[in-house]
């Protein structure tokens, strides 16, 4: 439109026209123009109006307050909120960040929200990202964006013009590809400007891991954002301003939170506007708001922007009218009476002054005015609103029904969209009561001109490339406040259905929301079923697209939409478009966390039983998943079987355990003939119902192993294998093979056969190209499988690395997982508690964040245990009834049904009493779990549970030493057997133990020669495998052995090497336990410093230990080389 483009680069060159005037609104009115401050800009109209070296006016305090919180967030994160009514210059105060933030050589991102486009995701957040990329782009090629002037440009625009960056586009593209990788493809799908930026051509579907599940989607989705702004971060500071953002859609809030949390704490000032009138405690920013200020670490500054007062409306009005403040007083109460010293209002009425006469330039090139008929003859209006409608009513009809129709497209719309619009109304106008109208025809203009007039008018600006913005929202809503309530469904379904009839399968993707908004706005309108499933299937489209997004409320709105306008009998005659919206709803639903519609849209699907099974799946698939979410995963697993008996899988009904167990020994034996060799030449898995069986046999695996279902479990594992060797490799197949050796180990105490579907795990993840098959079978083999067979501390790493492969690609679940069986296994390893806590603390605020409750309340539990190891006895929380019954989620635990979790909590409340020694607590704790029976059952395969048979077995032999009741050594004969014959399997982790119950039964027995040599034994196997905790507490044992044996010097010596190493773990409490357990025996307190302190001990003090005899006994280490 050369027109429009030719009167924009003129009106920039010279004097804008008095009409230009209004575009000076709530973004820049209250300090009249931001280009005024350099003296660019002056606006007349019959004489000279001059606008130059105005700022804002009354802001001096706020102006400050927000430069320092920029200042601030360049070396952490910010939040800053800015209040107020509508029109009081929230919005100009905010863009006074920009130049600082350009001066700076930063970047600054900014987008607004929309009232009419609230279902539409993260708009504002992707325009801001769009723009920006628009403007790195533009600074690579030197060129100017189109639609904007060459000259002085718009306001934005030479913003954009003073940025000068020290770094290269290339530089920004080289990051973003070493930072983000494939994350990046996610970030296009939403921004789609990015592409040009990373130089990527063809916009990649969502990772094939996670495309098919909506929750992982969103948790990658957000990572890209976060990382995105990291890598900005490397090159300079970023804010990023939101206006409105009281109409913010969930999902944008949500990734607002998810940014300002970031553990790296990149340097980002998040600048919010929004209108503090009207929002109840149910609004979704104040929620957020809420929440984060009960995050401790959370900085946030708010201002609140009052109206101005009667002083600054006269100052504006003597700076603009180049007159006496004494003068324009009188007038300037006027202003401030009618408005309320709002600052958009207040401009909206000046102007009216002028343009009815009232306020206009005398002979004298000075302004005059009649306060008098300026009381009397302006219209009373009671808000700006009012008053902007009067004044279009004024308009002539053609350019006032284009505002109409303008206003019925969103805050921003571009010129072929307003083309298309305007053109068909203009050709076939509303079939409505001519004296319905707003206004009568007077005249009518082409749409370039109307379009033209309206930016001469000041009521809208260019915006980005080709497109449009209203200079403020309540121009807008006057605009559209002017169709008649019953033409306004009309108006908004005709715009829709033209876009949908004219627009191209690409431009619809784009805009399905703005199209799907208005046709379901105008939706009452509608006549004919045909109409009615054209909507839906545009709603299933947006519905899609939303979830896709991770804006799981917006989705919701868009099906909820398509499913109220299927007409009775859409399942016979639309069945494919009935089935995917009912399907697309519940997942909807599920990501929302609302069960109850989740069944009801699942019934709606499988209501359908003459249909194809696999057309039900995905209904199956959600209400399995929604279950399992609700903590009933013995209902969920059993759900599961009916599917997997539907699809030709069933599971046995009668002798299931003997069936499973049969079923064993033939995969042990056919293991003799299964290289790995041949696993990696097995075919791969095509067929879609095999595929579905493995998913699901796959849920199953989780369902039964936390509902405590031992039969199902190992026959859901069997049949996965089967299947697998039946009928192929697939992404569960990695995870398959971890399984069979977790049960071989864990179960059949057979570690050779386990190690070997060990092994086809591993080389299998070698071979696949699904990330999320590698962290789901990685975290198993790892956590479950690899300490029967190899060094414990050699599981962490792995596990630290899935962890964060998880993270990277969304597949949060596992990743927490891994994270936390990391850190589970650092606390048996030894690693420095301080370390740990550390780490744990940022963990558990993450998986608050991501939602990852399980993991969340099992790290919290660690995270107790940890501190309470560095602490005191006294201290404990895990020992303090008072503690535990006020805690919530220790409290919650006492009525759960979840054994899985209590049985954990169990567990690790005997460590700590095992730690400070409060053996009365721990045979009530070891009675009430059926002597750890329950803790084996609800916890196979996990190496915590060796390590608490051991502590019981030692805590039984020294309640037998305090007691003499030898009941209490006959249970510690029977635990330590357990860890003998773990141990006999060759698991390197055992040897130490062993041997030290070894000592320990010796000493009881009196056999003082072998106990001195199992102590050594143990003393050596713990140093040379680094188990710095175990090491102590064997000092700790050998040295209360020598202590009762008469030998006091060795017995200083070993207690005095067992408080420096638990200090050196972390343990202090524990140290400072022993201090005053033998404060008689190591009187003087001679300290050994933690130089000379050798964690390895191969060489030791001890004159009776046989040394030789310690040698011996390491050799049964040897085999270790070999795993």
């Amino acid at each position: 439109m050369p027109d429009v483009e030719q009167h924009r680069r003129q009106s920039s060159n010279a004097e804008l026209s008095w009409s230009e005037i209004s575009q000076l609104t709530d973004e820049n009115w209250q300090y009249i123009s931001e280009d005024s401050r350099s003296g660019i800009v002056e606006i007349s109209r019959a004489g000279n109006l001059t606008f130059s070296s105005l700022d804002l006016y009354g802001r001096e305090k706020e102006i400050s307050t927000l430069k320092e919180a920029f200042d601030r967030s360049r070396s952490s994160r910010e939040l800053l909120l800015i209040s107020g009514q509508s029109g009081s210059g929230k919005s100009a105060l905010a863009s006074c960040v920009e130049q600082p933030v350009r001066q700076a050589k930063g970047f600054y991102l900014k987008g607004k929200f929309d009232l009419n486009q609230q279902s539409q995701p993260f708009s504002a957040i992707v325009s801001a990202c769009s723009r920006l990329c628009e403007e790195l782009l533009q600074q690579e090629e030197g060129l100017s964006c189109p639609g904007r002037e060459q000259n002085s440009g718009s306001r934005e625009e030479r913003s954009s013009k003073q940025w000068q960056s020290v770094f290269s586009l290339d530089e920004i593209r080289t990051r973003m590809h070493e930072e983000m990788a494939n994350e990046v493809e996610d970030l296009i799908f939403v921004v789609p400007g990015l592409a040009d930026v990373v130089g990527i051509d063809v916009i990649q579907p969502l990772n094939d891991s996670t495309k098919d599940d909506p929750l992982e989607a969103r948790n990658r989705l957000n990572a890209a954002f976060r990382k995105f702004i990291r890598v900005l971060g490397c090159f300079g500071p970023i804010a990023m301003f939101l206006d409105d953002m009281q109409w913010a859609d969930l999902a944008s809030l949500e990734l607002i939170e998810f940014l300002f949390t970031d553990p790296e704490k990149t340097g980002l000032l998040i600048l919010g506007c929004y209108r503090d009138t009207g929002l109840d405690d149910t609004n979704g920013y104040q929620k957020l708001l809420r929440k984060l200020k009960r995050r401790d670490e959370t900085t946030i500054t708010e201002i609140e922007v009052r109206n101005l007062s009667v002083r600054y409306v006269n100052e504006i009005l003597s700076d603009l009218l180049r007159t006496e403040k004494g003068r324009t007083l009188p007038l300037a109460e006027l202003v401030h009476r009618k408005t309320h010293g709002n600052a958009f209002f207040a401009i909206q009425f000046i102007k009216s002054l002028v343009d009815s006469r009232i306020l206009k330039p005398s002979d004298s090139s000075a302004w005059a005015w009649d306060l008098e008929q300026a009381e009397k003859s302006t219209e009373p209006t009671s808000n700006v609103i009012d008053l902007m409608k009067s004044k279009l009513k004024k308009l002539p009809y053609d350019v006032c029904l284009t505002l109409q129709l303008m206003a019925c497209l969103g805050s921003t719309f571009t010129f072929r969209v307003f083309h298309l619009i305007v053109d068909e109304f203009y050709n076939n106008p509303l079939h409505v009561d001519p004296t319905k109208l707003a206004v009568q025809p007077l005249d009518q203009r082409k749409p370039e001109e109307c379009l033209q007039l309206c930016v001469e008018q000041g009521l809208i600006v260019a915006h980005r490339r080709h497109s449009y913005r209203w200079i403020h929202d309540k121009l807008q809503e006057a605009a559209l406040s002017l169709l008649p309530s019953d033409s306004l469904p009309i108006v908004q379904f005709r715009i829709g259905n033209l876009l949908r009839q004219n627009l191209s399968s690409v431009e619809i993707e784009s805009s399905v929301f703005v199209v799907a908004a208005l046709l379901n706005e105008g939706s009452e309108a509608l006549l004919t079923d045909e109409q009615r499933i054209q909507i839906a299937h545009i709603d299933l489209v947006a519905g899609k697209k939303a979830i896709e997004s991770s804006a799981f409320v917006s989705a919701k709105y868009y099906l909820e939409k398509g499913v109220e306008l299927l007409p009775v009998g859409s399942w016979n005659e639309h069945y494919r478009l009935t089935l995917n919206i009912y399907s697309t709803a519940a997942e909807a639903e599920y990501c929302n966390g609302n069960a109850v519609m989740v069944e009801r849209y699942c019934d709606e699907v499988l209501k359908q039983i003459h249909r194809p099974l696999l057309d039900r799946l995905p209904a199956y698939k959600v209400l399995i998943e929604t279950t399992g979410a609700q903590g009933d995963h013995k209902k969920a697993a059993h759900l599961t079987l009916d599917v997997l008996s539907q699809l030709g899988c069933p599971f046995p009904k009668y002798a299931v355990l003997i069936q499973a167990y049969a079923g064993l020994q033939k995969a042990r034996l056919f293991q003799r003939r299964l290289s790995t060799e041949k696993v990696n030449g097995m075919r791969q898995m095509t067929d879609i119902k095999d595929i579905w069986i493995m998913s699901l046999l796959d849920k199953m695996f989780a369902f039964a192993y936390v509902g405590r279902l031992p039969n199902i479990l190992l026959m859901s594992i069997l049949k996965s294998l089967q299947w697998t060797l039946k009928k192929g490799l697939s992404d569960f197949a990695p995870s398959t093979f971890a399984r069979v050796g977790l049960v071989f180990a864990a179960f059949l105490n057979d570690p050779k056969t386990s190690e070997m579907y060990a092994e086809h795990c591993m080389s299998l993840l070698v071979r696949t190209s699904s990330r999320k098959a590698k962290v789901k079978a990685s975290m198993i083999v790892q956590s479950f499988v690899f300490h029967y067979l190899r060094p414990l501390s050699s599981t962490t790493r792995p596990l630290t690395h899935s962890y964060e492969l998880g993270m990277k690609i969304g597949a949060i679940d596992d990743a927490m997982w891994c994270f936390f069986f990391a850190q589970e296994t650092k606390v048996h390893c030894g690693v420095s508690l301080n370390s740990i806590a550390d780490e744990l603390s940022v963990a558990i605020k993450q998986m608050q964040d991501l939602k990852q409750v399980k993991q969340e309340e099992l790290c919290y539990i660690l995270e107790r245990v940890v501190l309470d190891m560095t602490g005191n006895a006294r201290d404990a929380h895990l020992l303090s009834a008072k503690y535990l019954a006020q805690d919530e989620l220790f409290a919650r635990l006492r009525q759960t049904e979840d054994t899985t979790m209590k049985m954990y909590f169990l567990r690790n409340r005997m460590a700590v009493a095992f730690l400070f020694e409060r053996y009365d607590l721990l045979m009530e704790l070891l009675e009430d779990t059926g002597y750890q029976k329950f803790i084996e059952k609800a916890q196979p395969g996990v190496f915590a549970v060796q390590s608490m048979t051991f502590r019981n077995a030692l805590a039984c032999v020294s309640v037998f030493h305090r007691t003499g009741d030898r009941h209490y050594l006959r249970l510690a004969n029977r635990l330590a057997w357990k860890v003998k014959k773990a141990a006999k399997q060759n698991n390197p982790n055992l040897f130490h133990y062993d041997a030290l119950l070894d000592a320990e039964f010796a000493a009881t027995n009196g056999k003082h020669a072998a106990a001195l040599k199992h102590f050594g034994a143990a003393i050596l196997l713990a140093g040379s495998r680094r188990f710095q905790n175990d090491q102590a507490l064997i000092y700790e044992r050998f040295g209360e052995y020598n202590d009762r044996e008469g030998q006091k010097d060795d017995a200083r010596y070993s207690l005095r090497l067992a408080i420096e190493s638990y200090q050196v773990w972390g343990a202090r409490g524990k140290a400072n336990q022993i201090r005053l357990k033998h404060a008689g025996l190591l009187t003087p307190p001679a300290e050994i410093e933690v130089g000379d302190f050798n964690p390895d001990f191969l060489t030791l003090r001890h004159k009776s230990l046989d040394t030789a005899h310690v040698r011996g006994t390491a050799q049964v280490e040897k085999p270790l080389g070999a795993a």
